[in-house]
């Protein structure tokens, strides 16, 4: 067998039936010879079958045409006729229903409505009554409103009246001690005043002295400041100085470095690595070269263009011709012509390079351009020693610190000059301890006249702040003894107004009598109609006559309703009852019962036919089964190796052909073609196997089974697992031979590998 390369997915069954005959010959004598189907077995189960296909589609269903259809139609039509006749039955039944409880109805519902219009019209007469106390008592209510409020007005009158005369009493009495208190506080306010205008001229003494001294501490401050910029610029020119001299020193480093080539240690590196690729491109050219030499001719000897004479060596780096005379001519190529070719192409490739890199170094030898190294190194050195000095001197901060210094200076003189003429009497210091001196001894003298113009001030804002207070008191005396007269006066406009309308004195008690008794008079008869109106109860008496007049109607609506069912039932009874119809529901019923039993004997013979063929073809499946068995055991056996111990494999032998192939995994069952491209290669390996290993017993027990990248779409994990199947295969004796582009895929197989190349 022979699995080529992209046909190691496709159908095993194409292969089987090429071994058809010897396969079934095999499986005869491994044990299914005896499960062959006779050809009588054919004929009973193709007479099993034509049975079925006459009584049953594909799909199990009885087929049109059948005499099981048939009866089955009769059975169902006899049955439509016992249930038109139940029908027909049933409506007569119910219509004489509906009469005898149509008429009963009526009678019922009216009798009730008499009975509801006689309660209705007895409600509507005290429905009138009701109406003519609501009208009464809305009367009796305004009459006994107005009187409540002219009762009202006359109380609240009075209580106001009573209220102005006491709130006035009360006001009297307390305008009394406010005056007094508001003529003791004009007094103490004078007092007090005096006393903050003497506070106001000491403060403004104390101040004068505190300014004057101030200015004297200024100055000597300024003069403090401006001594130490004198001193800060000073010692920043002498800096500048240092950095100067150390500036010139670095640029005589730079003129000397930038008169130096260019050679650092990369470049001198670089220079080393072509000297040392020269030297050993030309060891090689002398080594390929020819050498020779005369030691003694009778004839002209002649190496190219060149006459050698006695004694006379050359060098020959190139294919030349050696003439000896005339009569002997030899071609000589050094180190077999191409090496010397190379070797005097790589050392002149090598000199190139090396004067090119010398050229661009401005160096002649390595011994110049390591002395060039050095002094550059030495000078670099130095150059780093002086720019580490700069450094730490601050060199680009020392001009930019000057400058700020002179700036500061100049204000600092400025300054000085300006406090100078605001006070003439202060001399100059002779030095900076002297102005510092003097600064202490004014700031002391400062912080004292600070302290008495701050005792000055507390002084005068404690008069100022007691000013203050009695101004406030006297402000709010005045003011609440103003807002008390203009209040007694407002009280006594209000008192007035209320007493006019009320008359003399001796006559508001009698009109409060009078009103009093107005009010009990009508309260009492309001009273009497509410009392006569809630005991026909109202609302009561409204709900009556709307349930009475639903009830009517919905009585009307029922006789209505009756009527029309009465109707109905008496023309089905009129039109229908002409025929008997309990004689017609028999007669069906006779006619639907023995169609059924027609149909009943029909359908067992039809399943007793189906069940005949089904269990005739589960033999010959078992039989089928038993034949190829051992070929699905071997296949099995193969892809347990692959897929595990759960995995089975099963193959149908119908009518001598060899198909159907299913795998089985985990109590799923999967057909060939749904298999993925992967399981299909290694399904398909399986079986190719087992027909070897079948039929390895008519060939000494072996076969070769050449594999050629059949496995291409396994993944590295599936192809570990195909070495098991392969080797078992080996190992049942067949012989395995796998072409690969990738062997390393199948070295855990333990194979003798043998390598092709074109």
């Amino acid at each position: 067998m022979w699995v080529w390369q992209g046909q190691g997915g496709e159908d095993p069954s194409e292969h089987a039936a090429e071994q058809r005959d010897a396969l079934l010959s095999r499986l005869k004598d491994e044990g299914g010879g005896a499960a062959m189907q006779s050809e009588l077995d054919s004929r009973v189960a193709g007479r099993f079958e034509d049975e079925c296909d006459a009584l049953f589609t594909r799909t199990g269903q009885v087929k049109a045409g059948s005499d099981l259809r048939r009866a089955q139609e009769r059975k169902e039509a006899a049955e439509e006729e016992v249930r038109r006749a139940e029908e027909a039955f049933a409506k007569l039944e119910h219509a004489l229903r509906d009469f005898a409880q149509a008429e009963s109805t009526i009678a019922s519902h009216r009798e009730k409505s008499a009975e509801s219009a006689a309660e209705l019209e007895s409600a509507r007469a005290k429905l009138k009554t009701v109406s003519e106390l609501r009208h009464r008592e809305e009367i009796q209510r305004r009459v006994f409103e107005e009187a409540t409020a002219r009762h009202g007005q006359m109380e609240s009158a009075l209580e106001q009246v009573a209220a102005l005369q006491k709130e006035i009493r009360q006001l009297e009495e307390r305008m009394k001690p406010a005056t007094e208190k508001a003529g003791q506080l004009e007094a103490s306010l004078k007092e007090k005043r005096a006393a903050f205008d003497e506070a106001e001229k000491a403060l403004e003494k104390a101040e004068q002295a505190q300014t004057e001294v101030r200015d004297s501490c200024e100055l000597a401050n300024a003069w403090v400041r401006l001594l130490q910029e004198r001193e800060e610029a000073a010692g920043l020119e002498k800096r500048k100085g240092e950095v100067e001299a150390l500036r010139a020193r670095c640029e005589k480093v730079d003129a000397d470095l930038a008169s130096l080539p260019t050679v650092d240690a990369d470049v001198y590196g670089k220079l080393q690595r072509l000297e040392g690729q020269l030297s050993e491109a030309d060891a090689v050219l002398r080594a390929t070269s020819t050498g020779i030499e005369v030691i003694r001719s009778a004839a002209e000897v002649k190496a190219g263009d060149v006459i050698l004479a006695d004694g006379e060596e050359h060098v020959i780096e190139q294919e030349e011709f050696l003439t000896v005379g005339e009569s002997l001519e030899i071609r000589i190529s050094p180190g077999g012509g191409t090496g010397l070719a190379d070797a005097k192409r790589t050392a002149n490739e090598c000199r190139s390079r090396k004067e090119e890199a010398f050229a661009s170094a401005e160096v002649e030898t390595l011994k110049e351009a390591g002395e060039i190294l050095g002094k550059r190194q030495q000078l670099e050195s130095r150059r780093r020693e002086l720019a580490a000095e700069l450094t730490g001197k601050d060199a680009d901060e020392v001009e930019s610190r000057l400058g700020e210094a002179k700036r500061r200076l100049a204000a600092s003189e400025a300054e000085v000059k300006r406090r100078c003429e605001r006070s003439p009497a202060f001399e100059d210091p002779a030095s900076l301890a002297e102005a510092c001196e003097r600064m202490e001894a004014f700031q002391a003298e400062t912080e004292s006249f600070q302290a008495k113009a701050g005792e000055a001030k507390a002084h005068r804002l404690a008069v100022s702040e007691s000013c203050k207070q009695t101004e406030a008191a006297l402000a709010r005396a005045t003011e609440s003894a103003q807002a008390d007269e203009r209040r007694l006066i407002e009280l006594q406009a209000q008192l007035r107004a209320k007493e006019e309308p009320l008359g003399a004195s001796e006559d508001r008690e009698k009109n409060r009598t009078r009103l009093r008794e107005e009010k009990q008079q009508a309260e009492a008869a309001l009273n009497a109609t509410r009392q006569e109106l809630e005991s026909l109860q109202p609302d009561t008496l409204e709900a009556d006559v709307r349930r009475l007049e639903r009830a009517i109607d919905v009585a009307k609506q029922e006789i209505e309703k009756a009527g029309q069912q009465k109707a109905v039932a008496s023309n089905i009874l009129t039109t229908d009852g002409s025929v008997d119809p309990a004689a017609a529901l028999e007669t069906a019923r006779a006619r639907a019962e023995s169609d059924a039993e027609r149909h009943r004997s029909l359908e067992r013979r039809a399943e007793a036919i189906r069940l005949l063929r089904d269990r005739f073809a589960a033999e010959q499946q078992e039989l089928s089964d038993r034949f190829s068995r051992p070929l699905a055991e071997k296949v099995s056996a193969y892809l347990q190796q692959v897929f595990g111990p759960v995995a089975t494999a099963s193959v149908s032998v119908e009518d001598g052909v060899i198909g159907r192939w299913r795998m089985a995994r985990d109590g799923t069952e999967f057909a060939f073609d749904k298999l993925s491209g992967g399981a299909r290669e290694q399904v398909a390996g399986a079986v190719r196997l087992a027909m070897a290993e079948i039929l390895a017993n008519d060939f000494d027990g072996t076969l070769p089974v050449v594999f050629d990248d059949a496995f291409t779409n396994a993944d590295p994990e599936r192809v570990r697992s195909l070495h098991r199947m392969l080797d078992l295969a080996a190992r049942h004796g067949l012989q395995i031979i796998l072409l690969t582009c990738n062997p390393s895929d199948y070295a855990a197989l333990g194979a003798h590998t043998v390598s092709l190349q074109a």
